[in-house]
Formats: structure tokens, sequence, C-alpha cells
């Protein structure tokens, strides 16, 4: 099985989500509380004021900076499983870059919990999914520039397999290649 079918390219013939995929699921899920508690750690007292019970309003700064942290962890090492699926140094170097300054971000925060860190974990936190979603798009763009002659013989394929039904496929996969240089 080539890359191409094991990472990126794949779902545009069969969208049915894999392990990629439900990584990404199970890291936003993760990612979306110390994103959200960073950010009312920084606003505390508006939340408070506005009587809205957010974990630090609540629990106060210090534990809402061991949640933050003590979710970023977890993040980071699911955000790491694609590695083991396919993606490659870009996906790789994105992914440890932007988790390694989130877990850092959040360490200060459990260290000192003032305003200045908590909005720094937030910003860490975009950084962090930002890096991510860019490291996604290099790879399948790798991918696609590495890989578009086999990628054209999925097309040929799947015309010959499925006819007319594999035209919404097959435009799918035509759209992710680059174009073609005229002969």
């Amino acid at each position: 099985v080539s890359p191409a079918r094991t990472y990126d390219a794949w779902p545009a013939i069969d969208p049915t989500p894999g392990p990629a995929a439900w990584t990404f699921a199970v890291v936003l899920f993760l990612w979306t509380p110390p994103h959200f508690w960073s950010l009312a750690t920084y606003y505390r007292q508006d939340y408070a004021d506005a009587g809205v019970p957010m974990l630090p309003v609540v629990y106060g700064d210090r534990v809402a900076a061991l949640a933050i942290l003590g979710h970023t962890i977890p993040l980071v090492l699911v955000s790491l499983l694609p590695i083991a699926w396919g993606a490659g140094w870009i996906y790789a170097v994105c992914a440890l870059a932007g988790g390694g300054y989130f877990i850092r971000r959040a360490y200060l925060l459990v260290r000192e919990q003032t305003p200045s860190n908590a909005i720094r974990s937030f910003l860490a936190s975009l950084l962090q999914l930002g890096l991510l979603l860019a490291g996604t798009i290099a790879e399948a763009l790798e991918v696609v520039t590495a890989h578009g002659d086999e990628l054209q013989g999925v097309v040929s394929d799947l015309r010959l397999a499925h006819g007319e039904d594999g035209v919404d496929a097959i435009t799918r996969v035509q759209a992710m290649l680059p174009t073609p240089v005229p002969a």
C-alpha cells in the first residue's frame, strides 16, 4: 500500500474515516478545554462578574492551570499518533514544535497564574492547532506532488472498475492532482 493511500489521498476515494481522521477528532476534543480554560483564566473576573461558572471562576486559577496542563500533555501525545500512520517529517516538526510550545506555556501558567501567562497559554493553543493543520496540509501537498502519477493510475482504475458510478470519486481525486504538463 502506497503512502498516498495510507495517509493523505485515500479519503478522496473512500471517505470512511480512518485512524488519522479519528485522531484529529480526538485532538480537537482534547484541545478545546485547555484552549478555553486559558482564555477563561485571562478573563476570570469578567466571567465572575457575569455569573458564568467557568473553571477558574469556580475552582480558582491554580486548579484551572493544573487542568490546562493535564489536558495539554495527552493532547500533544495524541497529536503525534499520525506519525505512526504515515505522516512525514513536515507534520512531525509542526506537531512537536506546536505541542512543545503549548506544554511549555501551560507549565509556566501552573508555575505562576498571571493574566500574561494565561493569554500566552491561550495563544499557544492557537499556534499548536494552526501548526497541526498547516503540517497536515503541507504533507498532503507533498504526497500529491510526489505521487501524482500513482494517483492518476488510481483514477484510471476507478474508471475501469466503476464506470460512471466512480465519477464523483474520480473528480475528487483529480481535483487533488497537480495540473498535468502538456507533452
